[in-house]
């Protein structure tokens, strides 16, 4: 119809507010999708470093015909003496820099002396720095490489200890793993006592007890494939204890570099765990950091085994799976939970 004037239809307000309920509910239904798919990513980075370790681990086994130590380690205080003591104290993790393509940094480390000393070495100067991310799993805080700190830890064996009681300012509340046996939980394995070989994961200290001028040696020096008669791809070598050197509990931030927490630099022999304590009923792994296995990944932790591979571990598995897996020589049947 001519002359007829052509009405512009805008927006009503409510209808530019209904858009815009819309676009914000898509955008809050979308950004947890976003953060999944991201720590996925971070996820399988992390347990990309796990394998590179535990493959570094199985070249030293081939090269030398035993896993490397958890640590080396030394009873008594500092060396004060002239000559290098009978063991110098290392962790494990400086003998596979030359499996990471990291020679020039073992090369630099004098082994004879202890892994801190700067008296009769520049071990101190070689050994606190950062690896450039290798032992760090990326879903951790950022920029904590600068503490020459390792996110993966090995855990030399179960303690049974029932005076030990967890310290609550830095552990979650719980007990011993002593009272998990009690309860049949946990595998007595034939009413073993603390120390016991049963009970031991295949990365061992090579420890030597000094009293005055005499030296004895550790009798759990040397692990070879044959003695991990659980099988390989049923016991691990490395977990993860992250978040160092802040400590964390059940996911609260507790204190950072604190004196309770002075295990967690990839060159000392202190940074070693020991199955100890348990949280909540049953809970073994995520409770605390502080020398203990813990993740940033929801709902559980990545766990490196001696065949080489990786796995993920639910945090609510029941501990008898876990502790099957800890030890190399339990005879116990792992059910994957």
């Amino acid at each position: 119809m001519l002359g007829a004037t052509r009405v512009r239809r805008a927006f009503t307000l409510v209808e530019l507010l209904v858009v815009i309920a819309i676009i914000g509910i898509l955008i809050a239904l979308l950004l947890p999708a976003v953060q999944a798919a991201r720590e996925s990513a971070r996820r399988a980075n992390c347990q990309a470093n796990m394998k590179n370790l535990a493959l570094a681990a199985l070249n030293f086994e081939s090269a030398r015909n035993q896993f490397p130590p958890a640590a080396q380690e030394r009873d008594g205080s500092a060396w004060s003496g002239t000559t290098p003591p009978p063991m110098a104290r290392h962790n494990g993790l400086s003998l596979l820099l030359p499996y990471y393509e990291n020679g020039a940094t073992f090369d630099r480390i004098d082994y004879d002396w202890d892994w801190n000393d700067s008296t009769h070495s520049d071990n101190e100067t070689y050994t606190k720095q950062d690896l450039a991310g290798i032992l760090l799993c990326p879903s951790t805080e950022a920029d904590r490489g600068r503490f020459h700190v390792t996110d993966y830890v090995a855990m030399s064996r179960m303690e049974i200890d029932a005076s030990k009681k967890p310290n609550l300012t830095y552990d979650a509340p719980g007990g011993p793993v002593t009272d998990l046996i009690k309860s049949t939980l946990v595998s007595s394995y034939g009413a073993a006592k603390n120390r016991d070989r049963v009970l031991d994961n295949v990365l061992q200290l090579n420890r030597v007890t000094m009293s005055g001028s005499q030296v004895s040696l550790n009798d759990r020096r040397k692990v070879t494939p044959g003695k991990v008669t659980d099988g390989l791809s049923k016991t691990f070598l490395y977990l993860e204890s992250t978040g160092k050197p802040k400590i964390y509990v059940l996911g609260e931030f507790r204190d950072e570099n604190s004196s309770a927490n002075n295990e967690f630099r990839w060159a000392s022999q202190d940074t070693v765990m020991e199955l100890q304590f348990y949280c909540n009923t049953q809970q073994l792994v995520n409770c605390s950091n502080r020398s203990r296995v813990y993740s940033w990944h929801p709902g559980g932790v990545n766990m490196a085994l001696a065949d080489g591979s990786v796995r993920f571990y639910n945090d609510d598995a029941s501990p008898q799976s876990f502790v099957s897996l800890l030890t190399m020589a339990g005879d116990e049947l792992f059910i994957d939970e």
